[in-house]
């Protein structure tokens, strides 16, 4: 429930849809982008009664028909946010309308659970690594976004948490992997962070001290060239992960148990040009982003 009122498709349609192009209007920028979250509700939203719900469909036709004549008109690229319980055929439609989905690296996976070529990305899509609702890159490679869920109650079961913990150290296993074949690590690299993988559990309950920065960006710099590689015509960084942060800056189902949009950054606007994880990403994915198909660089 995210306790705000909706638009009623029929009144929308009463009113020749000006209430829809009048807040694409006041939110596009010329020769910009507009991100519209959770891109579904283009199509259908489930509404909450507090009895029941349902889901209400929309005129999607009509309103993706103006968002193509607004976006052609302030010359601004529209992304829809495709993430969660969404079919298969909103994709397609989002392509023919040239609107941008969103992939996310490590949600895009092959039939063993192992990560998919960032290279065989849609061009019509933004390839990142995370959203504000799901952890920052440090936060999940030590498993803390599952450490915060334990503390705002978020597992039903003691053993729910545990399941996940053991899930995050064989992904873990799996990101080396990838990182190997996608040739952003030396072996001799890999080596050293299999090790960390190893003890990534125990940095984040506090059992062991936290590894090195250096250890860190390593490992970020490998998993944003790999990213930076997509064939998507974007690629995102997020700026959580520009300033190693642990915590994700939103939780989705909290209202009070999680700092939401509260944590403040461990940088200054000032300090963050100078940062390791700034520099050392964005010089990556740079150098990735310009370099011609098949000429991709490694660490």
């Amino acid at each position: 429930d995210w306790g705000i009122g909706v638009w009623n498709p029929l009144a929308l349609k009463k009113k020749a849809f000006r209430p829809f192009r009048d807040l694409l209007r006041a939110n596009m920028i010329e020769d910009g982008y507009l991100r519209l979250d959770h891109v579904m509700w283009l199509f259908r939203l489930f509404w909450v009664h507090p009895d029941a719900g349902t889901y209400v469909y929309y005129p999607y036709r009509e309103l993706t028909a103006l968002l193509c004549l607004e976006s052609h008109l302030h010359r601004c690229t529209v992304i829809g946010e495709d993430l969660g319980t969404v079919p298969d055929e909103i994709e397609d439609i989002l392509r023919k309308r040239h609107m941008l989905s969103w992939k996310v690296l490590f949600f895009e996976r092959n039939a063993d659970g192992s990560l998919c070529e960032t290279e065989g990305y849609p061009n019509l899509s933004v390839a990142t690594l995370n959203t504000h609702d799901l952890p920052t890159w440090n936060g999940y490679w030590l498993g803390v976004d599952i450490l915060d869920r334990k503390k705002c109650k978020r597992f039903r079961q003691e053993e729910d948490a545990a399941a996940a913990l053991e899930e995050r150290k064989n992904d873990r296993n799996h990101i080396l992997r990838y990182l190997l074949d996608q040739k952003v690590v030396e072996p001799a690299t890999a080596e050293k962070l299999s090790s960390l993988a190893a003890h990534a559990a125990d940095f984040a309950e506090g059992n062991e001290e936290m590894p090195s920065d250096s250890e860190l960006v390593t490992l970020s710099v490998a998993i944003h060239r790999a990213l930076a590689r997509s064939s998507s015509r974007l690629v995102l960084v997020s700026m959580n992960d520009l300033t190693g942060d642990l915590h994700q800056p939103n939780m989705p189902g909290t209202v009070d148990q999680y700092p939401n949009w509260k944590i403040l950054s461990p940088l200054s606007i000032e300090q963050l040009g100078k940062g390791k994880y700034y520099r050392a990403i964005t010089d990556a994915v740079m150098e990735e982003r310009a370099a011609p198909s098949g000429e991709k660089t490694g660490s």
